[in-house]
């Protein structure tokens, strides 16, 4: 499974439907940035919202560390024409200067490839973000599900 579709997936992260305060604001600013970030396919602003010990963990428990995982980001962005992301955020919890935000999050990726379908990544997880030199960075994201597939184009007539 393609990592850094999940935080392109992380279309990381969008159109926020969530309730007033479930999300501290910083965190919600974060997320919203991300998202123009993904939108642009901007590869450089999108690195500067992860720590630089970031790991993201798949559902099957297997780890990726920041640097495997951007790789993968930037021959995602490549390929990209463009990307659109949804995102609603479920809970948040915050301990030891941490800040744990469960996510749905969908994203999809348009090629510069004719004839390509979209790419559509459904993730599940949690991100947690801490506050490095005064910034937010998102450390970690463990996903209880990573789905990839393809969008079938819808038959005329």
């Amino acid at each position: 499974m393609n990592k850094p579709l999940i935080v392109l997936s992380l279309g990381l992260m969008a159109a926020t439907s969530l309730a007033a305060g479930t999300v501290p604001k910083v965190i919600k600013a974060r997320y919203t940035a991300l998202e123009g970030t993904i939108r642009k396919l901007d590869i450089k602003s999108f690195e500067m919202s992860f720590s630089s010990d970031y790991v993201c963990v798949d559902p099957q428990g297997n780890s990726q560390s920041r640097e495997d995982f951007f790789a993968e980001v930037e021959k995602l962005f490549a390929d990209a024409k463009s990307a659109t992301v949804k995102i609603k955020f479920f809970d948040s919890k915050s301990h030891d200067g941490l800040v744990d935000v469960s996510f749905d999050f969908t994203t999809k990726i348009s090629s510069k490839l004719p004839k390509t379908p979209k790419t559509v990544v459904h993730e599940v997880g949690t991100d947690t973000w801490k506050q490095v030199d005064g910034q937010w960075v998102m450390v970690k994201t463990v996903d209880t599900k990573m789905d990839v597939t393809t969008e079938k184009k819808k038959k005329k007539g």
